[in-house]
């Protein structure tokens, strides 16, 4: 709902018009913002039972909930494929930086992390959130500013990747995204 929303919204209000691609940026910060409600619920589900609340954590139960944060991920995952056939192109390289390190947040919530221990992955999946949706707001952006300049006739372009590689060395150290007990 909060990605959908907020990024369907916003799209909306400036185009006027809602469009397929407009659905496909929305889904990846969607499904990653529900990735740290997720890990939250997870991480409270015995305390939750105790005092008596009903959340979707205690509903599903751990192994279920656990399994709804890699769906998830992989439903962000399926909708950045999917803008490929958008002509979003640079959405592969924000997909191909995002599956190595959501597999690092992803690893102690398979494994079995529970309680208090669940803290440092949320923290991970709020930091894989905030770098996903750059990546994935840049990869549109610049998918975009390709298809105008091709429009234009202009080679407009060609800056993109030296900015793309400077940006990965400035931001994407995979050691910041691996959950430290």
């Amino acid at each position: 709902f909060f990605g959908l929303v907020a990024v369907m919204g916003t799209y909306f209000f400036q185009a006027r018009e809602v469009t397929g691609l407009a659905l496909l940026a929305a889904l990846p910060v969607a499904c990653t913002l529900t990735c740290i409600l997720v890990v939250n619920n997870l991480r409270d589900i015995a305390t939750d039972r105790k005092a008596g609340k009903t959340t979707l954590g205690v509903v599903m139960g751990d192994r279920g909930t656990r399994r709804w944060f890699g769906i998830l991920l992989l439903a962000a995952w399926a909708a950045m494929a999917a803008s490929l056939l958008a002509e979003a192109p640079f959405g592969a390289a924000a997909l191909g930086a995002g599956i190595p390190l959501g597999i690092l947040v992803y690893r102690p919530i398979h494994r079995g992390t529970s309680g208090r221990d669940l803290n440092p992955v949320l923290k991970a999946t709020a930091r894989y959130h905030l770098v996903l949706g750059l990546l994935w707001a840049g990869a549109l952006a610049a998918s975009l500013w390709k298809q105008r300049s091709r429009r234009a006739g202009s080679a407009a372009s060609s800056g993109c990747k030296s900015i793309t590689s400077r940006i990965w060395r400035r931001f994407m150290r995979p050691a910041d995204f691996a959950v430290r007990m």
